[in-house]
């Protein structure tokens, strides 16, 4: 896994969201203040690297901050994501992430070369029925939903032949007080 620093367009301004006010307000990104920045190759072995290097690069006591598991879950369940649906399963695709930390958030910008979302938007990511027989139960389809659940400021959009995913997850301070960020 390599670390360096690369272009990237910004999300949101989460600072202003958790303000209360209205208006997302886009800020330009400057990879030098990163306060991460991963560049790996698809592949279904990176996964757990990918999310061990993240908990130590921001959070202050790494996988024991009470913000690790919703970090782990949601960047595990993007990671694959992208493996499976951008790429097809491809291994050695080019897979990046860059962690910006915000008053209350940490900030994460995906981007990839795979395939666009199906009709340039993000799935709902609504509940799937369950009250059906065994046989019948949905394999998959929740990853969404958790997504959804768990960060502020989802946002994609497809720049060129570049995906781009953006969103909050809010630091532990945030977790711990009750404060939620919407």
């Amino acid at each position: 896994m390599r670390i360096r620093p690369v272009p990237l367009k910004a999300c949101a301004g989460q600072d202003e969201a958790i303000l209360g006010k209205t208006a997302v307000i886009e800020r330009p990104f400057q990879p030098q203040k990163a306060d991460l920045h991963l560049h790996f190759e698809s592949s279904p072995f990176v996964v757990g690297d990918v999310v061990e290097t993240i908990l130590n690069g921001v959070l202050p006591t790494g996988p024991d901050d009470p913000a690790a598991g919703t970090i782990e879950i949601v960047v595990a369940e993007v990671i694959n994501n992208i493996i499976e649906h951008a790429y097809g399963g491809r291994p050695g695709q080019p897979i990046e992430v860059a962690v910006v930390e915000g008053a209350l958030a940490l900030d994460f910008h995906f981007r990839d070369l795979g395939r666009p979302m199906p009709g340039g938007r993000l799935p709902d990511g609504s509940p799937r029925n369950l009250d059906v027989t065994r046989p019948r139960l949905p394999e998959g389809g929740f990853g969404w939903l958790l997504i959804r659940k768990l960060v502020s400021g989802l946002r994609y959009w497809r720049s060129g032949d570049t995906n781009h995913l953006c969103f909050s997850i809010p630091k532990s301070e945030s977790i711990s007080t009750g404060e939620r960020i919407q």
